[in-house]
């Protein structure tokens, strides 16, 4: 597995990289200080059976706005000292979406690793950058950022308004049986 310094692009950067798609970034509305919830250190993953590998342990099937107390609760303890009233962003429909889309996009390689990628999400909920933390291939990062970048999330939350905040999305890969 390489990990090489972490590589930050921003939204049309990713699309140019990826694709001949361009990608608008939308107007962030941010909130200020106090609120600037950082992401904990990387954790390893929760183990959650597919033909990828491993995701964490969110709920594949479900949005944020129906997660349990504690699936919310698991999902905040990423970041440092977010209170309950508190929220981090999450893709809007729910992770179910991305996993088939980072099916199709790695399903037929035989890549083997840990990915880390931080989503920069805005107010508006739009994906403004990513950066690549931690990767098995470059190329796959790239194609698994672009499908980041170019989902909806639910913005996070910071005092009861919509905030600009990092989402991480982690997978453990592992070949197809």
């Amino acid at each position: 597995m390489r990990q090489l310094l972490p590589l930050v692009f921003t939204a049309p950067v990713v699309a140019v990289l990826v694709s001949s798609a361009a990608v608008a970034p939308a107007a962030a509305q941010e909130v200020t200080a106090p609120y600037n919830y950082q992401l904990k250190v990387d954790r390893t993953s929760t183990p959650f059976r597919d033909t990828i590998g491993s995701f964490r342990s969110y709920p594949l099937d479900k949005p944020y706005s129906r997660f349990t107390a504690e699936e919310k609760a698991a999902l905040r303890a990423d970041y440092e000292a977010m209170p309950e009233a508190d929220e981090p962003p999450f893709p809007d429909a729910g992770m179910a979406p991305i996993v088939k889309a980072l099916s199709r996009a790695v399903g037929q390689q035989r890549l083997e690793g840990d990915l880390t990628i931080y989503v920069t999400v805005d107010a508006t909920g739009a994906a403004t950058d990513v950066t690549l933390i931690r990767y098995p291939d470059l190329e796959t990062a790239k194609a698994v950022a672009y499908v980041l970048v170019n989902t909806k999330y639910k913005p996070a939350l910071c005092g009861g308004q919509p905030c600009k905040m990092q989402w991480a999305f982690r997978a453990k890969l592992k070949p197809a049986p």
